[in-house]
């Protein structure tokens, strides 16, 4: 034992530490990354996107549509791809 410390507690803390460490450092790591922004218009455009009926894809689709683009969404599901369409029409208008 080390000052009255077993193992485990010196494994605990040490464990604890680096958790707070991770956790803080990831804080200050977000904060400096921000939230990218552009109002560039896109009237005239022509965008192509893959992967835009979910997730990230989505947020971006309705970005650039909202600009003006004319987005082209390539989806392996076509059905999928009408409903989306659908809702982000009802955003950008």
């Amino acid at each position: 034992m080390v000052g009255g410390l077993g193992v485990v507690g010196i494994v605990g803390g040490t464990l604890a530490g680096s958790a707070l460490t991770l956790f803080l450092l990831r804080q200050y790591v977000s904060s400096k990354w921000g939230y990218f922004k552009s109002d560039r218009n896109l009237k005239g455009q022509v965008v192509i996107i893959t992967g835009g009926n979910a997730g990230l894809g989505a947020e971006v689709v309705k970005d650039i549509a909202a600009r003006g683009a004319t987005v082209v969404l390539a989806c392996s599901f076509v059905g999928i791809g009408r409903q989306r369409e659908y809702s982000w029409r009802k955003c950008v208008n």
